[in-house]
């Protein structure tokens, strides 16, 4: 691959750490020359796009640096016409690298080599737009080079991604998670996927599914066990309680009626913790402010 070219197609809605990281596998493939095309270029100030291309490229030279070479690809309707466009525009290359499922589909059918890199750490765009429409500045510094984060300072985009967030009706998620205490112990699971560390069991609930019921399904899918709902416990709805995205939690205390722990889909493991050892464990979202303020009543 040495002194090859290649393609990077995404769409920098925001450039972050994971993009870096992205250039940098490239580098260590022997590719040298990288060109970076802005997908989705001809939209902008909606939820999915608030950003304009030349705000997009400001950001991306203050990543990659200001000779970065950075071009639009707007949207087409259609694939072969999205991929006419690009064929017909973009100087000679050797390989594409994208995050995006369908874009390395696309190439792959026309028997374009793409590369496959490795997500070290999991970024989404899409988490950094909605911790910018609630302020949330210590998370998004965690994940942007510092000139980003002054450049978004720069351009108003938390009041920008708040109004527009507003007009959208783009509202929090709504999880559910559940409190079983068995010998006065609580049952905690081991996050498979990020954000890793022990939580209380739990998930989001699906559009047109009842709290409970989405409860009462989790606890089924994740620990094997049947539960009945005992009470509310109550309600957590920081914006930053959790790293990914405003999601505001109802807790329910619950028993076991059927069934045996076992830990499954989500859970990597469980385990039933004694009290004592609740403020020495790595919890991941606010699972343990939520443990003991229960145990506290």
């Amino acid at each position: 691959m040495n002194n090859k070219t290649a393609l990077f197609i995404w769409r920098f809605q925001t450039p972050h750490l994971g993009h870096l990281d992205a250039r940098k596998q490239a580098t260590a493939l022997w590719i040298a020359n990288v060109i970076m095309w802005v997908g989705s270029a001809n939209k902008e100030y909606t939820a999915d796009n608030p950003f304009t291309f030349e705000e997009t490229k400001t950001m991306i030279h203050s990543t990659f640096g200001a000779d970065t070479s950075v071009h639009p690809i707007p949207d087409f309707w259609d694939d072969k016409q999205w991929f006419k466009y690009v064929i017909e525009n973009m100087p000679p290359f050797d390989y594409v690298i994208t995050g995006n499922p369908w874009v390395k589909k696309i190439f792959e059918d026309q028997w374009i080599p793409t590369i496959n890199l490795e997500i070290k750490t999991p970024i989404k765009a899409s988490h950094i737009r909605k911790h910018l429409s609630v302020f949330n500045k210590k998370e998004i510094m965690k994940v942007v080079t510092p000139g980003v984060a002054a450049y978004l300072d720069k351009i108003k985009a938390y009041e920008r991604m708040k109004k527009i967030y507003k007009v959208e009706f783009v509202n929090p998620h709504t999880s559910v998670d559940g409190i079983i205490q068995i010998d006065g112990k609580i049952v905690i699971i081991k996050r498979k996927n990020p954000p890793y560390g022990w939580a209380l069991p739990g998930w989001f609930v699906d559009y047109g599914e009842d709290p409970v019921d989405a409860l009462v399904r989790e606890m089924k899918e994740e620990l094997s066990v049947d539960v009945r709902i005992k009470k509310l416990y109550g309600v957590y709805g920081s914006p930053e309680r959790d790293p990914r995205q405003h999601v505001i939690t109802i807790v329910y205390e619950i028993e076991i009626i059927w069934g045996e722990l076992k830990a499954a889909d989500d859970a990597k493991d469980f385990m039933l913790i004694d009290p004592s050892y609740v403020e020495q464990t790595p919890f991941a979202f606010d699972h343990k402010k939520i443990i003991l303020d229960y145990l506290r009543e």
